[in-house]
């Protein structure tokens, strides 16, 4: 499969964002709504971090030796990385997996959240370099643990857009999850985003008519709603668009 040149500059929401969506609707109201609440929630995670970044500080001095305390090292590295990823603070929390990697924890979802940490990065830097190295960590997840879906789906989305000749392992990753769980929605939007892509569009259409269909199964949330919303845009999309072929 060669992906078409010609779909790349089309008005396309990003499926990388999809889940992220209903998170930031929610955010902005809670901020709205509950302000000083959210500041003094803010405040105690500060301390909470700070307090994390004190213990490393701490064990470090002492030139770890004993597995007890690289553990240790190791598990609020990763602590550490998660907040540093999801503040998207990408140099930190690609040092902060390292670490805690370097320190012992060579875990399928440490791996992956590496993985993230530099794809992220690859975008603000556009750097080839770091789309290897997410490529390297998402791969060793999968190698470690075949089930972890969400890195099979990441590895999926960073070979179709990012890899010459990487479709064809790009949609066979994302037919593996869903052969799996179906109900990785994810993976299932992504199904339809390649076959879109690739020039497929009754097949994409197809897709995205069964995925709306089982979205209006589950129950009422902003989540639902927000893939209900994309679904149907994206139907929208390409019935016009195949009426005008």
């Amino acid at each position: 499969m060669k992906l078409r040149k010609s779909t790349r500059g089309k008005i396309y929401t990003s499926i990388t964002l999809i889940l992220l969506i209903s998170l930031v609707i929610l955010n902005t109201k809670y901020k709205v709504i509950n302000c000083n609440m959210k500041r003094d929630h803010d405040s105690m995670s500060e301390r909470h971090y700070q307090n994390i970044k004190d213990k490393i500080e701490t064990l470090e001095k002492k030139e770890p030796k004993d597995d007890v305390t690289k553990k240790r090292l190791a598990d609020q590295y990763n602590i550490i990385g998660i907040h540093y990823l999801d503040i998207q603070m990408l140099d930190l929390a690609v040092e902060s997996f390292n670490n805690s990697i370097k320190y012992g924890n060579n875990t399928a979802d440490v791996f992956y959240s590496l993985g993230l940490a530099y794809a992220g990065r690859s975008v603000e830097r556009k750097s080839s370099e770091d789309v290897k190295l997410a490529e390297y960590n998402y791969r060793k997840a999968v190698s470690l643990n075949g089930r972890l879906y969400d890195a099979k789906y990441a590895l999926a989305v960073l070979l179709f857009f990012n890899k010459d000749n990487g479709q064809d392992e790009a949609v066979s990753l994302i037919n593996d999850i869903l052969s799996n769980n179906n109900t990785h929605y994810s993976a299932r939007f992504a199904n339809g985003r390649f076959q879109y892509e690739l020039g497929n569009k009754s097949e994409a259409l197809a897709i995205y008519q069964k995925l709306a269909a089982d979205i209006d199964k589950m129950p009422p949330s902003g989540i639902s709603n927000d893939y209900k919303t994309q679904c149907n845009n994206n139907i929208k999309r390409i019935k016009s668009e195949l009426s005008m072929e």
